[in-house]
Protein backbone atom coordinates (compact mmCIF):
# COMPACT_ATOMS: atom_id res chain seq x y z
CA UNK A 1 0.00 0.00 0.00
CA UNK A 2 0.96 3.64 -0.41
CA UNK A 3 1.51 4.17 3.29
CA UNK A 4 4.43 1.74 3.15
CA UNK A 5 6.54 4.72 2.04
CA UNK A 6 5.91 6.36 5.40
CA UNK A 7 7.03 3.22 7.16
CA UNK A 8 10.25 3.11 5.15
CA UNK A 9 10.73 6.81 5.83
CA UNK A 10 10.88 5.94 9.51
CA UNK A 11 14.16 4.15 8.76
CA UNK A 12 12.94 0.83 10.06
CA UNK A 13 12.40 -2.70 8.79
CA UNK A 14 10.06 -5.51 9.91
CA UNK A 15 11.80 -8.14 12.04
CA UNK A 16 9.01 -10.39 13.30
CA UNK A 17 9.39 -13.89 11.88
CA UNK A 18 5.69 -14.56 12.48
CA UNK A 19 3.37 -11.52 12.47
CA UNK A 20 0.16 -12.06 14.40
CA UNK A 21 -3.32 -11.27 13.11
CA UNK A 22 -6.88 -11.77 14.32
CA UNK A 23 -10.30 -10.64 13.07
CA UNK A 24 -13.51 -9.48 14.69
CA UNK A 25 -16.47 -11.42 13.28
CA UNK A 26 -19.84 -10.81 14.94
CA UNK A 27 -22.91 -13.03 14.90
CA UNK A 28 -25.72 -12.12 12.54
CA UNK A 29 -29.45 -11.95 13.21
CA UNK A 30 -29.65 -15.51 14.56
CA UNK A 31 -26.95 -14.83 17.18
CA UNK A 32 -24.69 -17.63 15.94
CA UNK A 33 -21.14 -17.44 14.57
CA UNK A 34 -20.34 -19.32 11.36
CA UNK A 35 -23.44 -18.49 9.31
CA UNK A 36 -23.77 -16.57 6.06
CA UNK A 37 -25.13 -13.51 7.88
CA UNK A 38 -22.04 -13.04 10.07
CA UNK A 39 -20.92 -9.42 10.37
CA UNK A 40 -17.27 -8.92 9.36
CA UNK A 41 -15.70 -5.91 11.12
CA UNK A 42 -11.99 -6.04 10.36
CA UNK A 43 -8.56 -7.47 11.19
CA UNK A 44 -5.65 -6.22 13.28
CA UNK A 45 -2.10 -7.38 12.51
CA UNK A 46 0.87 -6.69 14.80
CA UNK A 47 4.59 -7.25 14.25
CA UNK A 48 8.01 -5.94 15.26
CA UNK A 49 10.14 -3.36 13.53
CA UNK A 50 13.79 -2.52 14.13
CA UNK A 51 15.31 0.91 13.64
CA UNK A 52 18.06 1.27 11.04
CA UNK A 53 19.43 4.34 12.82
CA UNK A 54 22.50 3.69 14.96
CA UNK A 55 22.06 4.05 18.71
CA UNK A 56 18.25 4.23 18.55
CA UNK A 57 16.30 1.69 20.64
CA UNK A 58 15.89 -1.20 18.30
CA UNK A 59 12.53 -2.90 18.64
CA UNK A 60 9.00 -1.55 18.43
CA UNK A 61 5.58 -3.13 18.00
CA UNK A 62 3.65 -1.88 15.01
CA UNK A 63 0.04 -2.50 14.01
CA UNK A 64 -2.22 -2.15 11.00
CA UNK A 65 -5.98 -2.40 10.91
CA UNK A 66 -7.74 -3.66 7.80
CA UNK A 67 -11.47 -2.81 7.75
CA UNK A 68 -13.70 -5.46 6.25
CA UNK A 69 -14.35 -5.00 2.53
CA UNK A 70 -11.17 -3.00 1.85
CA UNK A 71 -7.69 -3.95 0.69
CA UNK A 72 -5.70 -1.01 2.11
CA UNK A 73 -4.71 -1.29 5.78
CA UNK A 74 -5.16 1.78 7.95
CA UNK A 75 -3.37 3.05 11.05
CA UNK A 76 0.35 2.54 10.90
CA UNK A 77 1.48 3.16 14.46
CA UNK A 78 4.20 2.23 16.91
CA UNK A 79 2.32 0.47 19.64
CA UNK A 80 3.02 1.11 23.33
CA UNK A 81 6.58 2.11 22.57
CA UNK A 82 8.08 4.93 24.62
CA UNK A 83 11.65 5.72 23.61
CA UNK A 84 12.96 4.37 26.91
CA UNK A 85 11.52 0.87 26.36
CA UNK A 86 12.48 -1.79 23.83
CA UNK A 87 9.41 -3.84 22.95
CA UNK A 88 9.08 -7.04 20.94
CA UNK A 89 7.08 -10.22 20.37
CA UNK A 90 3.53 -8.94 20.11
CA UNK A 91 0.48 -11.20 20.04
CA UNK A 92 -3.12 -10.21 19.34
CA UNK A 93 -6.56 -11.72 19.88
CA UNK A 94 -9.98 -10.44 18.91
CA UNK A 95 -12.49 -10.47 21.75
CA UNK A 96 -15.86 -10.73 20.04
CA UNK A 97 -19.09 -9.97 21.87
CA UNK A 98 -22.63 -9.79 20.53
CA UNK A 99 -22.01 -6.40 18.89
CA UNK A 100 -19.28 -3.90 18.08
CA UNK A 101 -19.72 -2.11 21.40
CA UNK A 102 -18.89 -5.25 23.39
CA UNK A 103 -15.91 -6.27 21.22
CA UNK A 104 -12.23 -5.32 21.24
CA UNK A 105 -8.73 -6.51 20.45
CA UNK A 106 -6.11 -7.32 23.10
CA UNK A 107 -2.41 -6.96 22.30
CA UNK A 108 0.19 -8.57 24.58
CA UNK A 109 3.89 -7.82 24.20
CA UNK A 110 7.30 -8.25 25.84
CA UNK A 111 9.77 -5.66 27.09
CA UNK A 112 13.51 -6.34 26.87
CA UNK A 113 15.40 -6.18 30.18
CA UNK A 114 18.04 -8.94 30.14
CA UNK A 115 19.47 -11.76 28.07
CA UNK A 116 19.67 -15.54 28.50
CA UNK A 117 23.17 -17.00 28.22
CA UNK A 118 23.94 -20.60 27.35
CA UNK A 119 27.67 -20.91 27.86
CA UNK A 120 29.15 -17.82 26.27
CA UNK A 121 26.32 -17.42 23.75
CA UNK A 122 23.56 -14.88 24.22
CA UNK A 123 20.52 -16.71 22.92
CA UNK A 124 17.34 -15.00 24.07
CA UNK A 125 16.04 -11.58 25.12
CA UNK A 126 13.80 -11.64 28.19
CA UNK A 127 11.90 -9.13 30.31
CA UNK A 128 8.36 -8.33 31.48
CA UNK A 129 5.00 -8.74 29.74
CA UNK A 130 2.37 -6.07 29.24
CA UNK A 131 -0.93 -5.78 27.41
CA UNK A 132 -3.30 -3.14 26.11
CA UNK A 133 -6.71 -3.14 24.49
CA UNK A 134 -7.56 -1.72 21.07
CA UNK A 135 -11.05 -0.88 19.88
CA UNK A 136 -12.82 -2.40 16.88
CA UNK A 137 -11.15 0.16 14.61
CA UNK A 138 -7.69 -0.90 15.77
CA UNK A 139 -7.06 2.20 17.91
CA UNK A 140 -5.31 1.57 21.27
CA UNK A 141 -7.56 2.46 24.22
CA UNK A 142 -7.10 2.58 27.96
CA UNK A 143 -3.84 2.13 29.82
CA UNK A 144 -1.06 -0.41 29.44
CA UNK A 145 -1.67 -3.25 31.93
CA UNK A 146 1.11 -5.25 33.59
CA UNK A 147 0.69 -8.92 32.71
CA UNK A 148 3.83 -10.42 34.31
CA UNK A 149 6.71 -8.51 35.88
CA UNK A 150 10.34 -9.57 35.82
CA UNK A 151 12.10 -10.23 39.13
CA UNK A 152 15.83 -9.58 38.86
CA UNK A 153 16.36 -10.37 42.56
CA UNK A 154 15.11 -13.93 42.03
CA UNK A 155 16.42 -14.13 38.44
CA UNK A 156 12.95 -14.60 36.95
CA UNK A 157 12.01 -13.22 33.51
CA UNK A 158 9.29 -13.67 30.90
CA UNK A 159 9.07 -13.89 27.12
CA UNK A 160 6.93 -14.95 24.17
CA UNK A 161 3.34 -14.14 25.16
CA UNK A 162 0.39 -15.67 23.33
CA UNK A 163 -3.26 -14.73 23.70
CA UNK A 164 -6.59 -16.19 22.62
CA UNK A 165 -10.26 -15.42 23.29
CA UNK A 166 -12.98 -17.69 24.71
CA UNK A 167 -16.31 -16.30 23.51
CA UNK A 168 -18.38 -18.58 25.73
CA UNK A 169 -16.70 -17.29 28.92
CA UNK A 170 -16.04 -13.77 27.68
CA UNK A 171 -12.39 -14.01 28.75
CA UNK A 172 -8.93 -13.90 27.26
CA UNK A 173 -6.47 -16.67 27.99
CA UNK A 174 -2.80 -15.69 28.01
CA UNK A 175 0.26 -17.94 28.18
CA UNK A 176 3.99 -17.24 28.16
CA UNK A 177 7.41 -18.65 29.00
CA UNK A 178 9.09 -17.89 32.31
CA UNK A 179 12.81 -18.54 32.76
CA UNK A 180 15.98 -17.51 34.53
CA UNK A 181 19.00 -16.21 32.60
CA UNK A 182 20.46 -19.74 32.41
CA UNK A 183 17.43 -20.95 30.41
CA UNK A 184 15.27 -23.13 32.62
CA UNK A 185 11.89 -22.41 31.00
CA UNK A 186 8.42 -23.22 32.26
CA UNK A 187 5.02 -22.34 30.79
CA UNK A 188 2.77 -19.96 32.77
CA UNK A 189 -0.74 -18.74 32.00
CA UNK A 190 -3.73 -16.82 33.30
CA UNK A 191 -7.24 -15.76 32.32
CA UNK A 192 -8.27 -12.11 32.03
CA UNK A 193 -11.81 -10.76 31.96
CA UNK A 194 -11.92 -7.36 30.18
CA UNK A 195 -15.00 -6.43 32.20
CA UNK A 196 -12.99 -6.43 35.45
Amino acid sequence: PNNLSSELGYNSVPTHVAPRVDSIVLPGTNGKIGDVDDVLVGSLMVWNVTSLVFNVPKCRVRGRFLPSGTNTPELVWDLFSPDSVIVQRAAVAAGTGQDVGSSQFLVAFQTVEDVVNIGTRKVELVGSLKMRAANTAGQPVGEVVELASSDSLNNRYCLAPSVTWCRELGQYFLAWTQTDTLWNPITVGKAWDPAT
